[in-house]
């Protein structure tokens, strides 16, 4: 009877797939860059192919980026690739040949092998085979893992959340501290990805002092993403307490004055200071990875919590006044806060007599109360019709 070994296959949990083609990738699909930028990220990128004859990725990328394919440099990479394959191939034929089991780590060298060279389909193929037999736990959920950051790597939403599940349901079973944390990270990226940013925001939060997960992100981008979807999400008072004054933030905000000003002023209520980091922390926003999709978005909604926070304290304050908070002209905030009432982001009116704001900020009290009593008609109209019923 076969009998599989767990092992730690820190092939399979860390090195691949190698996010920073990923990013490279996502660099060459932004409009707004130039010839020489395009080509040194092709030629990067085209490096980092070549380290590892990744011709099923090659192929990927020229394809979605309508490349003209080498053809010379496609057939080299496939025959590299085809001989490291044989020998793998005999490798594991002679291992199931002198041995009454199956190491797990040779039974993982053909998996490892497909998600090195960029191969989606072969890998999750054979990664489903392994973690069908019976292995042991910690196997299970790293291979689910690798599953999961394949398919963060191809931005295929479906096939995270698939396996994001699954890997939920396993851990339930007995998942390590460490195995804990990698899929919180994991599951906030793909929040991000979904623009699911309260649920992101929350795990970040949380995990940030216990992070990790260094083969799919970096921890500086890491607490960028704290800060940004902070602003975007959080009360003001997690704003304090777990982020300005978070002494595993400032580690790194503290050598990063736009990202430390950005919230910092957000807070502060220094709002011209802040308008003026928007401007270099979205050039950042646009090129990341994660939250690039999001970009107008970002643009839109930091600055709508902004406008909120300001109009809060007021009753009343003219267009002047609050352009001048900002730093802005007066034909510039009163466009803005006109679109935003239009779209139901803004509780207010603007009075064109006087040139003033005039805020409508709803009292929660009032809304809960109110929203109690509608629920109470509606109940007691049910236990009446309920009554007649009854009564027949």
């Amino acid at each position: 009877m076969e009998e599989y070994k767990e092992d730690n296959n820190e092939e399979c949990k860390q090195k691949y797939p190698n996010f920073y083609l990923a990013d490279l990738f996502y660099t060459l699909q932004l409009s707004n860059l130039s010839l020489n930028e395009r080509n040194e990220a092709l030629l990067k990128l085209f490096e980092e192919i070549k380290k590892n004859n990744m011709y099923p990725y090659y192929s990927y990328v020229c394809g979605e980026l309508n490349l003209d394919m080498d053809q010379e440099m496609y057939t080299t990479l496939k025959q590299k690739a085809d001989e490291e394959m044989k020998e793998i191939e005999n490798k594991i034929q002679e291992a199931s040949e002198n041995f009454d089991y199956v190491d797990t780590k040779n039974d993982m060298l053909l998996t490892n092998f497909y998600c090195k060279i960029g191969d989606k389909e072969n890998s999750f193929k054979e990664y489903e085979e392994v973690y069908e037999k019976g292995i042991g736990i910690g196997v299970k959920l790293d291979i689910l893992l690798t599953i999961i950051r394949i398919s963060i790597f191809f931005n295929d939403i479906n096939s995270t959340k698939k396996y994001l599940e699954k890997a939920r349901a396993q851990m339930e079973k007995g998942g390590d501290w460490e195995r804990k944390n990698k899929l919180k990270i994991y599951e906030a990226l793909n929040y991000i990805m979904i623009r699911k940013f309260p649920e992101a925001s929350k795990i970040l939060i949380d995990a940030a002092s216990t992070f990790t997960a260094t083969e799919i992100i970096s921890y500086d981008s890491i607490i960028f993403y704290v800060i940004i979807l902070g602003i975007m999400t959080e009360e003001r008072t997690v704003l304090d307490k777990n982020i300005l004054n978070s002494s595993v933030i400032l580690q790194v905000t503290s050598s990063d004055e736009d990202l430390y000003n950005y919230i910092y002023s957000f807070y502060h209520c220094d709002y011209r200071t802040f308008m003026e980091k928007t401007i270099k922390i979205a050039l950042r926003v646009k090129k990341d990875r994660y939250l690039g999709r999001h970009y107008r978005y970002f643009i839109r909604n930091t600055r709508v919590r902004a406008y909120k926070q300001f109009l809060e304290p007021f009753k009343s304050v003219t267009l002047k006044n609050m352009a001048y908070a900002f730093g802005v002209s007066e034909d510039f905030i009163e466009k803005e806060i006109s679109s935003f009432i239009a779209n139901g982001k803004l509780n207010c009116k603007i009075d064109k007599v006087n040139d003033s704001i005039e805020s409508n900020q709803p009292n929660e009290r009032n809304t809960v109360y109110q929203d109690t009593i509608k629920k109470g008609d509606i109940l007691l109209n049910r236990i009446q019709k309920l009554s007649r019923v009854i009564d027949m």
